[in-house]
């Protein structure tokens, strides 16, 4: 398989200052809260009502907005501009729905007007721009507080015009990533992101604490990304599914490309809104143009609704990508899920990990048994976990430090 170049160097973490511009002084006026809705009732009974209005909010709000038509696909600007036109009755209608939305603070999670989000990613310039994620994009951020610089990253949902068929479950998803990010049993989690800020009544978006960031999709084939660093990774990840599954919920949205890793090497998960809840239940939608290149074939393989096993699977593909310094497509998964080891001493690890040949094959039929397709052969992740744990604590430290020739 060809060895995919390094975008930047693996030393390139910090940026001196935001591009674009001076990083923008916090001003109150960038919370955009509704006072008058907050002088009234509990804030819990305050917060679920808003949060009723934010998943209720219709998809049209968002991508008839004349700025996006404008600046779409369309190729002619005069045809764009007819567009406008023509649906002038309902861009000034959905227009007045913005002030129905009424946002407001949740806690210690500030929402920001648009305004100040252009500010703070220098306009979303291309300097800033971290990498894509399922329906939108990541951008590096920085908040001025007082004489502190706050390092931030924010995720968006893109909308298009035309609109396409998934946009039209954004609000949802955003709405289940705040609830999901403010639950008691998931913020103390390292793995996860840390929600401080969102934005709903213009565009959508939110906002995570930290930074410097990279993916980890870029860095899969540095060296000086080290075996136990490697390991560190796949334990954190191994937890966080660990603690989604006891609660009886999905992740879907284990991915090197989707998975943040910041320059202690320690990972972070944004991506976790290919299933979101509906009236009946929980489902997953996706569109293959965006969604992660091998997403679709962990659905197609398993032949079973989105469940714990796609985690497992998706988890089976991510702990191959740490060993062999490698990173996976479609074609690629296909592949493992077919591979058939010589013998139990067989091993898939990159050459430069200097790792005893029992810890590289218990580790790689680890990987691949997550990849069984037969739910009577895939383990649990409770039991993955438990055995890398084990596993990584029977290599000796020093095996752990040296791991390039």
């Amino acid at each position: 398989m060809a060895a995919m170049a390094l975008s930047t160097s693996p030393n390139s973490w910090s940026r001196g200052s935001i591009s674009g511009q001076d990083v923008p002084p916090f001003c109150q006026e960038d919370v955009n809260q509704d006072d008058t809705v907050s002088s009234v009732g509990s804030q819990k009974q305050l917060e679920e009502q808003f949060m009723e209005r934010l998943k209720n909010v219709p998809p049209g709000f968002y991508f008839l907005q004349e700025d996006l038509i404008l600046n779409s696909h369309i190729r002619c600007r005069a045809l764009a501009r007819d567009v406008v036109a023509s649906n002038k009755d309902n861009i000034d209608y959905y227009k007045k729905l913005s002030a129905t939305i009424k946002p407001m603070d949740l806690g210690d999670i500030k929402h920001y007007s648009y305004d100040y989000l252009q500010r703070i990613t220098g306009s979303f310039c291309e300097e800033n721009f971290l990498g894509n994620n399922f329906f939108g994009r990541l951008y590096l951020g920085k908040i001025h507080k007082g004489s502190e610089i706050q390092n931030v990253i924010v995720k968006t949902w893109d909308f298009s015009f035309p609109p396409t068929t998934t946009s039209a479950f954004y609000v949802h998803r955003i709405h289940d990533e705040i609830e999901l990010l403010r639950h008691p049993n998931l913020t103390s989690i390292p793995c996860l992101v840390k929600l401080i800020g969102f934005h709903c009544d213009e565009k959508l978006a939110v906002i995570y604490e930290g930074g410097p960031m990279k993916i980890l999709s870029e860095i899969l084939m540095s060296d000086e990304f080290a075996w136990s660093d490697r390991m560190e990774v796949a334990l954190h990840v191994g937890r966080m599914l660990k603690v989604f599954h006891g609660m009886d919920r999905v992740h879907g949205g284990i991915n090197s490309r989707y998975m943040l890793i910041d320059e202690s090497y320690r990972p972070k998960s944004c991506a976790f809104d290919l299933y979101s809840y509906f009236e009946g239940g929980w489902a997953g939608f996706y569109d293959p143009l965006v969604c992660s290149s091998y997403g679709v074939y962990v659905d197609r393989c398993l032949q079973a609704p989105w469940s714990m096993r796609h985690d497992v699977f998706a988890y089976g593909i991510l702990l191959l990508e740490l060993i062999t310094k490698q990173q996976f497509n479609g074609d690629d998964v296909k592949k493992w899920t077919n591979y058939e080891p010589s013998d139990r001493r067989s091993s898939v690890l990159h050459a430069s990990f200097q790792v005893d040949g029992l810890s590289a094959s218990r580790i790689t039929r680890l990987a691949m048994n997550c990849l069984e397709m037969k739910s009577v052969g895939q383990p649990v992740i409770e039991d993955v976990v438990a055995e890398l744990e084990e596993l990584v604590s029977s290599i000796p430290a020093n095996k752990l430090q040296k791991t390039c020739h």
